[in-house]
């Protein structure tokens, strides 16, 4: 204390995501405005606030720093120590200080404000038509970030060297470009240039105004995006579609399309307020919903039922889309089955038969992340996919615990870094099959691990042995000479809900997915788990059928039909199929084998709740055969959203002596499907027929318990019926109901329940 002054100093250090989203700027405007001397920086632990004044003045800094924070920044904690009162004449904004293990957190990419977005539209300004404006408010964070603390020279913006008016930007503390690290105008940053499929330039004078001609003209681009590479073309004509359709050989996946305002969107599907607001928000994902008919090519919701829209959540999309098209397909640019493309050599090399020109651009993406994915449900949104936007913001755990690696599963695979109280989920990886993808997964994970300075004492993966994710562990926990631990596929499901929701107490949890490898050795995935901590209990589960065709089952939805009619009546299986599926699909010999098949006990038996809904699906005559993950239980869903009947089919709930599980068996219910006439109340009397089937199994489950608390978890649950159909019947029983709001209840949140799991470890002396 400067007893000759009467003021007091204190250091104040926030905890958080602070970098890149405007807070030393903040800080400056709100210690002038309080009549406070001193400065603020960026340290390794964070945000450093050093100051002097009045304690009334100190004290209301010390309020306004967590109650006013800018809305990208998350404040984790704010430490506070008194230090001798330094020679301070004013407030200022001073160069990052400071050794020592790095604690600050990676700033999520932001979309683009209106600010910005208006002087790209202004004639008179200088950034007009610039595809890289952006400010403190926005732009590019996670995906240009080589290391912390995140200052220009830690990203791939150091290498452009800041013209005269935007150095006085930069380094003014009053301006709104303060310190923005990816800061650039046409003069001194990244430009945009156009070339054939085969890599030579084109010389155009506008290579935006160009590419908007190509498109409208029915083209076919590949654009260097944020986070890596778009394939476009103009969403209202059939014939680019189509060829789109073929040039990714996805011939019924969805695509997802951008639109330029909510306006156009309107026009293109029905919105709710809930859903306008997630699609106008910072993060700008796509948002699933439903189309109006006749508007776009009928190829682009393939066989879905929803239509998923993004707004321009960068400049160069933006300005793309300013005419003559105004909405457009933009979906992820990567060969099939590979990791987005983020790099030229990539692009050219993935996608120069596909496409028709590319726009490129020489600002350098150091992490690829691909679109993130949500719909709005009647108890909020629920993220499908988890990446640009989101990858890098942190979920606070329940505890701390030491550095943690966790490596998800194989299908929508993400990792996790543990630091103290805080797990950091990366950005969307794919499916592991593809050895690309696998590679990126590792590439990820020793990213993450290092941009976080963490030191992992342990590796966490998926119990099944033979799973990539489970290898490459294996791998990891050599390179870090640390243990591995082992979590059993619907624990971490169950851990990952109650992670994202800050619950440590044990719970009852329903975990519906395709397929998980249980200690029995044979496929789970319709669960009711009693959960405390690293211990669970197996409460009651779907009743097994048969895997006719192992993973062939799983694009193959008739065969889980056949296993369903097999179980319901062998003798009358066969006519019952046949009449289902036509010849031209499935030939009578196959037919006959897989029935053969059930009638065995050589097949492995799955109690995933995902296969129930592809035999649902077949049963219906809705498919038969998949070309891409969920498209049975996508068309199930959409056709039961055409149905409001409240009818519940026959199931059963028994068990084999008082200290077994449950066994739901939906056989009944799915063996009438094949004589209703009706699709849409059929798919609709199923969905129904499950809620109501999980909601009394949880009954038992709470009356052997005692819990009154229920995590919802699983690849299931991206399905709006099943979620709001059990959250609200299970809240009308009086259960607390858990629900994921952070990471996806598909397997891309495994890898948040098993840093739980990990850091449970730690805590309770595994």
């Amino acid at each position: 204390m400067d007893k000759g002054s009467g003021n007091v100093a204190v250091r104040i250090t926030v905890l958080g995501t602070v970098w890149g989203v405007g807070f030393r700027p903040f800080v400056y405007r709100l210690a002038h405005s309080l009549g406070l001397r001193g400065r603020t920086y960026n340290a390794p632990a964070g945000l450093v606030v050093e100051v002097a004044g009045g304690p009334e003045a100190i004290a209301g800094l010390g309020d306004r720093l967590r109650a006013e924070a800018p809305l990208q920044a998350v404040v984790l904690d704010v430490e506070v120590q008194t230090i001798p009162v330094g020679d301070w004449p004013d407030f200022r904004i001073v160069a990052s200080e400071g050794d020592g293990q790095i604690q600050g957190l990676v700033p999520p990419d932001i979309a683009t404000c209106d600010r910005c977005l208006a002087e790209t539209a202004d004639p008179t300004d200088r950034r007009y038509g610039y595809p890289f404006t952006n400010c403190t408010d926005c732009g590019p964070r996670y995906t240009i970030v080589q290391r912390l603390p995140y200052d220009r020279a830690a990203t791939t913006m150091a290498g452009f060297a800041l013209c005269e008016p935007c150095a006085a930007e930069y380094t003014d503390p009053l301006n709104r470009r303060f310190h923005a690290q990816p800061n650039a105008c046409p003069r001194c940053g990244p430009r945009v240039w156009l070339t054939d499929p085969d890599s030579t330039p084109l010389e155009v004078d506008d290579p935006l105004n160009k590419a908007r001609k190509l498109l409208a003209d029915g083209r076919m681009g590949a654009l260097q995006s944020l986070g890596g590479f778009h394939l476009a073309c103009d969403a209202t004509r059939g014939d680019a579609v189509q060829r789109l359709r073929e040039g990714k050989n996805r011939p019924h996946k969805p695509f997802a399309v951008m639109a330029r305002d909510l306006e156009v969107i309107r026009r293109l599907a029905e919105v709710t307020d809930a859903e306008a607001a997630l699609l106008q928000g910072w993060r700008k994902p796509i948002v699933l919903l439903t189309p109006r008919p006749g508007v776009l090519a009928e190829g682009v919701t393939g066989a879905s039922g929803w239509l998923g829209v993004m707004l321009p959540y960068t400049p160069l999309h933006q300005l793309l889309l300013a005419g003559p098209c105004d909405v457009l397909v933009m979906t992820s640019g990567n060969p099939p089955d590979a990791p987005i493309a983020h790099t030229h050599a990539e692009g050219l090399a993935g996608l120069g038969e596909v496409v028709d020109f590319f726009l490129l651009h020489d600002r350098p993406i150091h992490r690829r992340a691909d679109d993130s994915v949500a719909r709005c449900t009647d108890h909020g949104p629920v993220l499908l996919r988890r990446s640009r936007g989101w990858a890098g913001a942190p979920v606070i755990l329940p505890r701390a615990g030491p550095d943690q690696l966790a490596l998800g599963g194989d299908l929508k695979a993400t990792c996790a870094v543990t630091r103290r109280d805080q797990a950091v989920v990366s950005q969307h990886v794919g499916d592991l099959a593809h050895p690309e993808t696998l590679a990126l997964l590792e590439a990820t994970a020793k990213d993450l691990w290092t941009l976080l300075s963490a030191r992992p004492v342990r590796v966490i993966h998926d119990a099944h042995p033979d799973y990539h994710s489970t290898r490459l562990a294996a791998r990891l926990a050599t390179t870090l000479d640390c243990p591995r631990l082992a979590v059993q596929h619907h624990h971490a499901h169950a851990l990952a809900c109650l992670a994202d929701n800050g619950w440590e107490d044990p719970a009852l949890a329903i975990i519906l997915d395709g397929a998980g490898y249980g200690p029995d050795q044979t496929v789970w995935g319709g669960e009711v788990l009693a959960v405390d901590g690293l211990n669970w209990q197996r409460l009651a589960h779907l009743s097994p059928l048969p895997l006719a065709g192992g993973d062939r089952a799983a694009s193959e939805p008739w065969r889980m039909a056949a296993a369903v009619l097999h179980r319901q009546d062998p003798d009358a299986a066969a006519e019952g199929l046949r009449r289902l599926v036509p010849e031209s699909l499935v030939p009578p010999e196959v037919l006959h084998g897989v029935l053969a098949l059930c009638d065995g006990d050589l097949v492995p038996r799955t109690s995933g709740a995902g296969r129930l809904f592809d035999a649902a699906a077949s049963l219906l005559g809705l498919c038969h055969l998949t070309t891409f993950e969920g498209q049975a239980a996508m068309g199930l869903e959409h056709a039961a959203g055409q149905s409001h009947t409240r009818e519940i089919s026959r199931y059963r709930l028994d068990r084999t002596d008082d200290d077994a599980p449950w066994r739901l068996d939906l056989v009944p219910t799915l063996a009438t499907l094949i004589a209703e006439g009706d699709r849409a109340r059929g798919a609709r009397i199923f969905h129904n027929t499950l809620v109501e089937a999980f909601c009394e199994a949880v009954d038992r489950a709470r009356d052997r318990t005692g819990l009154d608390t229920v995590a919802l978890s699983g690849g299931v649950l991206q399905n709006r019926l099943i979620h709001d159909g059990l959250t609200t019947q299970l809240t009308a029983r009086g259960l607390r109901v858990l629900v994921h709001h952070q990471v996806p209840p598909n397997d891309g949140g495994l890898s948040l329940g098993q840093a739980w799991a990990g850091v449970l470890a730690d805590t309770e002396g595994v």
